[in-house]
């Protein structure tokens, strides 16, 4: 199965000396993390992960990853309070909650490479992700150049993904369980000053074959059918953030993000940050986080369905949601070596829906509210 629902967190760090935009990219490093996400509908992950990164000359990088999720759930009631006690169909997290050890278990190796040669970066790899019933392999690579003595960055990128679904139930699904996603991306870097810059992203994306999940599905007082979804989706995002140091000791970063689909879901999010500098080698940071969508065209109230419907929908994702969020971090260099090579980090961040039908007719919860750390540790070597 795909993991349910996992709030994701991007910690960007920002130290206080002047911004330089073409920082060092290739460096002999290995990182070590572990995530934990917990929420009010009994779904728990636990994430492992390892990366090393190695320099292959002067110009050449390598560098390896494997990630692990480990996922144990409740079930999802799937409408009039049914569950997997009543022989409802569900996939193996959502049915999980009789189970013992994890429900799911997702790995993730992946491999790239590195080139960095003066204003010119490039990168690419590849990733292997592989679940009880659902499996990815991708491709994906970006260039990078900087000019204007490095004070302007363009980057170009994109990625190729093929997926699989093998349903634990083994329902038969039609054209095939196949999907496959596209993606472009573009950026653009300013600096505008010594302490300040401006950045601009734009990213495409086209999904095609099996998008809905093999096992959801309505219930109402006249119909129980699988979700249908379209069999292509298009959208589009464009995002803004941008960086400021404020005097020697704090700095913030500001981002808005636009994106809309094919299918007429819009979305809308804000995140700001503010980061303080403690010491000289422990930096704090706070952060809030607003979003809010539109439903998707076929989207109905869950008792508008009907069977001769061509879609159905059961996944509160592709309702009218709004939610928010905030976080805090850490990060220290104890200065093991006498020097930064050593890094430890921390964030911890809480989110919360709005009430929402659809999750309430999945969890018998008006909303959701969950909360994730991170715990981080870096070494260059």
């Amino acid at each position: 199965m795909q993991m349910m629902f996992k709030y994701c967190l991007i910690l960007l760090a920002m130290v206080s000396a002047p911004i330089k935009l073409m920082a060092e990219t290739i460096k002999d490093q290995i990182v070590m993390s572990y995530s934990y996400y917990s929420d009010n509908v009994g779904l728990n992950t636990y994430s492992p992960f390892i990366s090393l990164q190695k320099r292959l000359g002067e110009h050449w990088g390598m560098t390896a990853s494997f990630e692990v999720d480990a996922v144990s759930a409740a079930s999802i009631r799937n409408g009039n309070g049914r569950n997997i006690k009543d022989g409802v169909i569900v996939d193996a997290v959502s049915g999980a909650s009789d189970r013992v050890g994890f429900d799911d278990l997702r790995t993730a190796p992946t491999i790239s490479f590195m080139y960095s040669n003066g204003d010119f970066l490039m990168d690419f790899g590849s990733y292997y992700s592989t679940e009880i019933d659902y499996d990815v392999i991708a491709g994906f690579g970006s260039i990078g150049y900087g000019f204007n003595d490095a004070n302007t960055i363009i980057t170009l990128g994109g990625s190729y993904e093929q997926a699989q679904w093998s349903p634990s139930t083994n329902r038969k699904l039609f054209p095939s369980g196949e999907k496959s996603q596209k993606q472009f991306n573009a950026s653009i870097m300013q600096l505008i000053n010594p302490e300040s810059y401006l950045q601009i992203r734009f990213s495409y994306i086209l999904q095609e074959g099996f998008l809905a999940s093999p096992y959801h599905y309505l219930v109402n007082d006249t119909t129980a059918q699988f979700d249908r979804y379209p069999g292509e989706r298009t959208s589009y995002a464009t995002a803004f953030q941008y960086v400021s140091q404020l005097g020697e000791d704090f700095s913030t970063h500001l981002e808005y993000r636009f994106y809309a689909d094919n299918w007429d879901v819009q979305s809308h999010t804000v995140q700001a940050q503010l980061f303080y500098n403690i010491m000289d080698n422990l930096l704090f940071g706070v952060r809030a986080r607003g979003y809010s969508q539109s439903k998707a065209s076929f989207t109905k109230g869950l008792n508008d369905y009907r069977t001769d419907d061509k879609y159905i929908v059961s996944d509160y994702r592709l309702s009218a949601l709004a939610t928010t969020g905030a976080g805090l971090s850490l990060s220290y260099k104890p200065g093991f070596f006498n020097d930064d090579s050593v890094s430890f980090d921390f964030s911890y961040d809480v989110f919360s829906t709005d009430d929402n039908a659809y999750i309430e007719n999945w969890y018998d919860e008006t909303s959701l509210k969950a909360n994730m750390f991170t715990f981080a540790l870096s070494y260059d070597f």
